[in-house]
C-alpha cells in the first residue's frame, strides 16, 4: 500500500500567465540546442490539466496507491499576478473533489502567508471543508520565519494539522526562501507544530537535503517527504540508497514520507517510483542497505496515515 503525500490539481486557469511564460522559457533554455519558448508555451502542461480528480482516480489504481493527498498552491503573490480563478475557488474546488472521491483523495489549504485573510480561508478550509492540514509555498517570496506565518502556525496548533514547506527547488521563482535552515527556527519556537520538509530540501543532489535532514534529526516535530527524488533515484541507485540510509540511521522511518508530485512529471516515472517503494526492502539490500518491512510500511503509508488522520 501505498500513501502518496504529495500530489496536485492542475488547471490551466488556475495558474497566472507570467507563471506559464516561466515555464515555457526554462524548458525551452535548459539544455543544447535551445528552442524558442513561445513554441513550448503553446503545449506546456498539455496532457497534465485535470481538476476533476478523474485521472488521479484512475492512475492511483494503476500505482498502487491508495490515497493521495493534494495540495494546492497560491501562486497570485509569486508572480504580482492572480490567475483567472481565484485562490479561495481553487481551495474549495481542491476540497469538493477530496470530499467526492469515497476517502482515495485528501486534501490542504493552500494559502501565500502575506494575502489578506489567509488565516481566515484556512478557517475555512480546515471548519467548512475538511482540509487535513496546510501548504505554505515559501519560494513564492518569503521566508518561514516570517512574522505574518506565526497566526497560521498558532491556528495549525489549535486544529492539530500540519504544515508542509516548499524546499529546496525554488518552485519556478525563489531557491532562497526554501533553504530549509529556515524551518530550524520554526520548529524550535512551535514545538506543538508538525511540520513537512516537501521535497526533502530539493533535488537529491542538492546540498539543503543534507540541511534538511540536519534540521530534521535536531528537530523531532519535523518530517522529511520525498516526494519527486525518482529522476536521481532511477540515474544514480547508489546515491540515492546511501541519502536514505543516512535518513533512517540520523531522523528515522517514523518521519519520512512517500510522495510522487504528480501529474507533473512522465508516467513511466510514476510506475517505476511506486514499484521501487513497493519493494524497497529488497532493492535496499542490493545496496548494502537494511530496511525492515515495518520501516518500509511506515514510510510507504503508516505516518502518511497517522498525520492524515486516516482510519485504514
Amino acid at each position: 500500500m501505498l500513501i502518496d503525500m504529495t500530489g496536485h490539481l492542475w488547471d490551466r486557469d488556475w495558474l497566472p500567465s507570467k507563471m506559464w511564460d516561466s515555464i515555457a522559457w526554462r524548458a525551452a533554455k535548459r539544455s543544447w540546442p535551445q528552442r524558442d519558448p513561445a513554441d513550448i508555451a503553446k503545449r506546456a502542461g498539455a496532457g497534465r490539466m485535470d481538476s476533476s480528480g478523474k485521472s488521479h482516480l484512475e492512475d492511483m489504481d494503476k500505482l498502487g496507491i491508495q490515497v493521495m493527498n493534494i495540495l494546492p498552491v497560491d501562486y497570485g503573490f509569486m508572480w504580482d499576478e492572480e490567475p483567472p480563478v481565484r485562490i479561495e475557488e481553487i481551495n474549495r474546488r481542491t476540497c469538493e473533489v477530496a470530499r467526492n472521491s469515497g476517502g482515495r483523495i485528501t486534501a490542504f489549504c493552500g494559502v501565500d502567508a502575506r494575502r489578506p485573510g489567509a488565516l481566515e480561508l484556512f478557517d475555512r478550509c480546515v471548519r467548512d471543508w475538511d482540509a487535513k492540514g496546510l501548504e505554505l509555498y515559501t519560494t513564492a517570496g518569503f521566508y518561514a520565519t516570517d512574522p505574518r506565518c506565526q497566526k497560521l502556525y498558532d491556528r495549525a496548533i489549535e486544529f492539530d494539522v500540519p504544515v508542509c514547506f516548499q524546499t529546496g527547488q525554488g518552485g519556478l521563482r525563489f531557491l532562497k526562501y526554501g533553504d530549509p535552515i529556515h524551518l530550524d527556527e520554526v520548529a524550535e519556537l512551535n514545538r506543538d507544530l508538525t511540520i513537512i520538509m516537501e521535497h526533502a530540501g530539493g533535488n537529491l543532489y542538492s546540498n539543503m537535503v543534507w540541511t534538511a535532514i540536519d534540521v530534521a534529526a535536531f528537530k523531532p516535530n519535523v518530517y522529511l517527504d520525498v516526494t519527486e527524488w525518482f529522476p536521481e533515484a532511477f540515474q544514480d541507485p547508489a546515491y540515492f540508497y546511501r541519502v536514505l540510509g543516512i535518513m533512517l540511521r540520523r531522523v528515522g522511518a517514523h518521519r519520512i514520507l512517500f510522495g510522487t508530485h504528480y501529474p507533473d512529471r512522465s508516467k513511466w516515472m510514476y510506475e517505476a517510483w511506486c514499484d521501487l517503494w513497493n519493494s524497497i526492502e529488497d532493492r535496499a539490500k542490493e545496496h548494502g542497505l537494511t530496511i525492515s518491512k515495518e520501516q518500509a510500511d511506515l514510510m510507504r503509508f503508516g505516518n502518511a496515515a497517522r498525520l492524515l488522520k486516516l482510519n485504514l
